[in-house]
């Protein structure tokens, strides 16, 4: 394996997310500075003390994150905060953080890459968050039975699997929405679908669900956000040539 410099790696992921790198008030991409050269690069959801006490003992150089540590203006470097900034700057250790334009992406999505894994066609997005179309939609090209992709999605996506089954028992429209999406299903109900998939559940939800007659899919926060740190280790794969890791640290969540 070779070395890469940091610099190239960042302008090569920034160009990736270049359509909307510039939302969440510009926190998403390097986040923190370390090391010029980059030797191996690590690979994650979110970013944690776990995550950097791994990332020390493999002599990771830069790590790829979905859930990074600034989306706020920063009012304290304290507390917790403190620790996970501190042994990451005494390490050399680069953060990259991107959230939403990952989940926004046409091609890297989480959604997207869950829609492939199920064999959806026709995939593309709908639904409207301040003029960015961000729910993922698809269709099998035959109705498959729900208790088939129940099984399916348990050994192939997601271990943790819960549902809430309200409708039509073969299923052809999907929408997707990775995280805490169950927030924006008002959006989803926007189009005609037999399923929807997001990440977590809330109790607030169930009665607008069971009254529109939706099946939904929970697949856990961490597993529906997996797939598309997936999809950019890949492409940094191709394109340098460095070693690299993907570090799971499940929640349970």
């Amino acid at each position: 394996m070779g070395v890469t410099l940091r610099d190239e790696l960042v302008l090569f992921l920034n160009n990736i997310f270049s359509n909307h790198l510039g939302i969440e008030g510009g926190s998403n991409g390097l986040q923190v500075e370390g090391k010029e050269k980059i030797r191996k690069m690590g690979f994650a959801v979110d970013y944690s003390p776990d995550l950097l006490n791994l990332a020390v003992k493999e002599n990771v150089d830069f790590l790829f994150v979905h859930h990074g540590i600034f989306k706020k203006p920063i009012n304290s470097i304290s507390g917790y905060f403190y620790h996970l900034i501190r042994d990451l700057i005494k390490n050399e250790i680069n953060l990259y953080g991107m959230h939403l334009p990952l989940d926004l992406h046409p091609v890297h999505s989480h959604g997207v890459k869950i829609a492939e894994k199920l064999g959806l066609k026709n995939i593309e997005f709908y639904g409207n968050m301040e003029g960015i179309k961000f729910i993922v939609y698809g269709e099998f090209e035959r109705e498959k039975n729900i208790q088939e992709l129940i099984k399916y999605v348990n050994e192939n996506i997601s271990d943790t699997l819960y549902t809430h089954l309200f409708g039509k028992k073969e299923i052809k429209k999907v929408a997707i929405i990775s995280g805490s999406g169950i927030s924006y299903v008002r959006n989803v109900l926007e189009r005609d679908v037999d399923l929807f998939i997001t990440g977590e559940t809330s109790h607030s939800y169930y009665h607008l669900l069971k009254f529109h007659m939706l099946n939904v899919f929970y697949l856990g926060h961490y597993n529906s956000e997996k797939w598309g740190i997936f999809s950019i280790k890949d492409e940094v794969e191709k394109n340098f040539d460095i070693e690299t890791e993907f570090f799971d640290i499940p929640t349970g969540l």
